[in-house]
């Protein structure tokens, strides 16, 4: 199977278990293509860059996973393309490609989001948001404790979530992530 030559070849990058994870994942969702779309190709060298621009087509048409309204994102398409692209660069030589056919599908432009601190009256105004009764979230008072100890100690929300108590060393008023 091509991920597995990928996984045992020396050229590619150093990559951790949750890396090597979305590279599965981008990688059989572009096999399942193939497999629905072109049935006839058996190997990577047979990939061309008109199957590449088919592929960032069908990817350009599906729909979120949540099941909302819209497209993938921008960043997503271009996550996607750029690591089949990297499995594909990765095995060309030994798949007979001199060129890589995804190299030529444009990345799509990214919205940059630009992260701030919450002013005083923002921060009070989510605090109090959490004691109003109306206010319906999925595991509020877990989400208020995440919420506090973020906001507390300058955590990112994502870090506060995932916080283990052996982490925190209340002697030395420290928190290790």
């Amino acid at each position: 199977d091509t991920f597995n030559l990928f996984l045992k070849s020396h050229d590619r990058p150093d990559s951790g278990k949750r890396q090597l994870n979305d590279y599965r994942s981008r990688w059989t969702r572009f096999m399942d293509f193939i497999s629905e779309k072109h049935p006839e190709i058996t190997s990577l060298g047979e990939l061309d860059s008109s199957i590449a621009q088919e592929y960032a087509e069908h990817l350009e048409k599906l729909k979120m996973k949540n099941g909302k309204d819209g497209c993938l994102s921008a960043k997503t398409f271009n996550d996607n393309i750029a690591m089949v692209s990297l499995i594909v660069r990765t095995l060309a030589q030994e798949a007979g490609l001199e060129v890589n056919p995804f190299d030529r599908i444009r990345k799509k432009k990214t919205d940059i989001i630009h992260k701030r601190e919450l002013s005083e009256a923002e921060a009070l105004h989510l605090l109090e948001t959490f004691n109003n009764e109306d206010f319906y979230l999925h595991d509020k008072e877990e989400m208020r404790l995440c919420f506090h100890v973020g906001m507390f100690s300058g955590l990112r929300f994502s870090d506060a979530i995932n916080l283990r108590f052996d982490q925190i060393f209340f002697d030395e008023n420290i928190i290790k992530i």
